[in-house]
C-alpha cells in the first residue's frame, strides 16, 4: 500500500477549505427604500449653493477658431450656431458652451477677408468679459487673454454687432 506524504495531505486540505467558499451565491443586499428626486430647490447641493459661472479660456477660444476658420476657408461663413454642424459633431463641448450662452460668437465674421482692422475685431468671447477682464478671440485668430470690459465695449465686433 502506498503512503501519502504530509505535503499531499496539506494540499488536499487547502483545496477542500477553498472549495466551499467559491461555490456559494453572493447575497443580494437590500437596496433599502428608494428615494424620489424632486425637481426644484430640494435639499441637494444645487439648492444650497448657487451655480458657478463657466469661464471660457484662451485655449478654448483658440480651438474654437480652428473650427470657425475651417468653414470660412470652405467659403461658408457661419451666420448662426446651426450652420456649424462640424462643431456639433467634432467638438460638442464648444457647441454646448455656445448653446448655453457661456461662449458668445459674433456670427458672420469672415476670417478670410481680413480688411480694415482684423486684429482688433472681436469674433468670440466668454460672457463674463462684459463685467470683468477675460479672454476674447479676434477675427484674425489672436486671443487677448485679459481684455477689460472697457476695451471690449470699444472694440469692433465681427458681423457688425
Amino acid at each position: 500500500m502506498k503512503r501519502f506524504s504530509a505535503r499531499f495531505w496539506w494540499a488536499w486540505a487547502l483545496v477542500l477549505a477553498l472549495l466551499p467558499g467559491g461555490c456559494k451565491k453572493p447575497k443580494q443586499e437590500d437596496p433599502g427604500p428608494t428615494r424620489t428626486i424632486q425637481e426644484g430647490g430640494g435639499p441637494g447641493v444645487v439648492g444650497v449653493f448657487p451655480s458657478v459661472e463657466r469661464t471660457v479660456t484662451a485655449v478654448e477660444l483658440k480651438q474654437f477658431y480652428f473650427y470657425y476658420n475651417e468653414m470660412c476657408e470652405n467659403k461658408t461663413i457661419p451666420k448662426k450656431l446651426s450652420d456649424m454642424k462640424s462643431l456639433q459633431l467634432k467638438a460638442q463641448k464648444y457647441y454646448k458652451a455656445i448653446e448655453d450662452g457661456d461662449l458668445v460668437v459674433c456670427w458672420g465674421g469672415n476670417t478670410q477677408a481680413l480688411g480694415g482692422n482684423p486684429g482688433g475685431t472681436v469674433l468670440a468671447y466668454g460672457k463674463g468679459v462684459l463685467e470683468k477682464p477675460g479672454a476674447v478671440l479676434m477675427l484674425n485668430g489672436d486671443v487677448n487673454p485679459q481684455m477689460t470690459p472697457e476695451e471690449f465695449k470699444k472694440a469692433p465686433k465681427a458681423g457688425g454687432k
